[in-house]
């Protein structure tokens, strides 16, 4: 009986951890200092390939500006499509926290194709193993002038226990404490 309540609630479990990968919702988007128009690297929108780098994009000059985009909810992240200026190098970093970044992805300005204006990249990566909370974009080397179009992520939001479904893993525990405070005495 204790094997089948213990199996039980683990194919539960499994079963709410299984979710299909979803496009990752922003809640925020912004830019430090400098960086012109935070709000266009996030709002679904990409430029076509080709298109000037400061159209309907967030730009700035200089390597020290970044965009941040805070997540809805955390996610694992399974896939990311990046549109940029195509003639600079940009690091994609993930946090659980916003304040320890580890790096995801590096778009190198010589791998495109296009000869002018933004690109679009979607490299293809193994889904992350921690579940991240926010994103930072940073344009590190090129002329300096910095643009990002539109940064998607897809992913798998973090399973959350469904009130129902926790009630009843704690009865079934409940009733295994029970079963074998009886034996005992």
């Amino acid at each position: 009986m204790k094997k089948t309540l213990i199996a039980a609630a683990l194919s539960l479990l499994a079963a709410q951890a299984a979710q299909a990968a979803t496009t990752v919702a922003y809640s925020s988007v912004f830019g430090s200092a400098g960086v012109n128009n935070a709000e266009l690297a996030g709002d679904g929108f990409a430029p076509a390939d080709g298109t000037f780098w400061q159209t309907q994009t967030a730009w700035w000059f200089g390597d020290s500006q970044s965009l941040t985009f805070s997540f809805d909810q955390a996610y694992q992240i399974t896939g990311v499509q990046l549109t940029v200026d195509n003639n600079d190098f940009y690091r994609v970093s993930l946090s659980t926290d916003g304040t320890t970044w580890q790096d995801y992805y590096t778009v190198l300005a010589f791998e495109g194709g296009v000869g002018g204006g933004v690109e679009t990249f979607t490299p293809s990566l193994p889904a992350t193993a921690a579940y991240y909370r926010y994103a930072r974009v940073v344009g590190f080397y090129g002329d300096g002038a910095n643009s990002v179009g539109e940064l998607k992520f897809s992913g798998v939001a973090a399973p959350v226990p469904e009130a129902s479904s926790a009630a009843l893993l704690l009865a079934g525990l409940g009733a295994m404490g029970l079963l074998a405070r009886r034996r005992r005495v």
